[in-house]
């Protein structure tokens, strides 16, 4: 997908907002979904069975919302201050392979936020096809907090997956569909308002 693609597509489904997982909860609450990785809200695995229930919570979760061999984007965001993504990403995925958008100058949108210096968001895309287990290391250094501000994206799905480091932000179509699913994964929601 191309830039000029990629932004036609991501201001016609997410007005208002930028590819910024913390930013979409705020603006879209009512289609925000937390789940959370693993049982108790316990925020990272310490042992192969947190990593095996993990793995599980979370290709169970892509796997209903994007469906096997089915296509989505897989969306790379990179805070910096300097060009180029760091190291780590490319110890997971090869980061030649993906398409690089233009960068968000932080510093300038957010003027208040970045008064420091020039901070960017630098994004990459790539469409993949859906398998399950397909993309595990890479949920792995989310939840170890290796790799940050990562979004699967189901466009015919109408979808936006945000793992993080303790679960998974979901954002869906319609306020109802977010409800269906909150029921359906009521027992892996954290407790309170839309799974907070």
């Amino acid at each position: 997908m191309m830039n000029e693609d990629f932004l036609k597509f991501w201001y016609k489904n997410y007005p208002g907002s930028y590819p910024i997982n913390s930013m979409l909860r705020q603006i879209f609450p009512d289609r925000w979904l937390r789940i959370h990785s693993l049982p108790e809200s316990k925020r990272y695995p310490e042992k192969n069975e947190g990593i095996k229930e993990l793995l599980t919570r979370q290709n169970t979760l892509i796997d209903e919302l994007i469906g096997e061999n089915n296509q989505y984007l897989l969306l790379l965001g990179s805070f910096e201050s300097i060009s180029g993504f760091p190291k780590g990403y490319d110890k997971i995925l090869n980061i030649s392979e993906f398409n690089e958008l233009d960068s968000l100058p932080l510093h300038k949108l957010f003027s208040e936020e970045y008064s420091d210096g020039e901070m960017y968001l630098r994004l990459a895309v790539k469409t993949l096809t859906w398998r399950k287990n397909s993309i595990d290391q890479l949920l792995l250094a989310i939840a170890k907090d290796e790799v940050t501000n990562v979004m699967i994206i189901g466009d015919e799905q109408k979808c936006l997956i945000c793992p993080y480091d303790g679960g998974v932000d979901i954002f869906l179509e319609k306020e109802i569909l977010r409800d269906i699913y909150k029921m359906k994964y009521k027992c892996w929601a954290p407790k309170g308002v839309n799974g907070l």
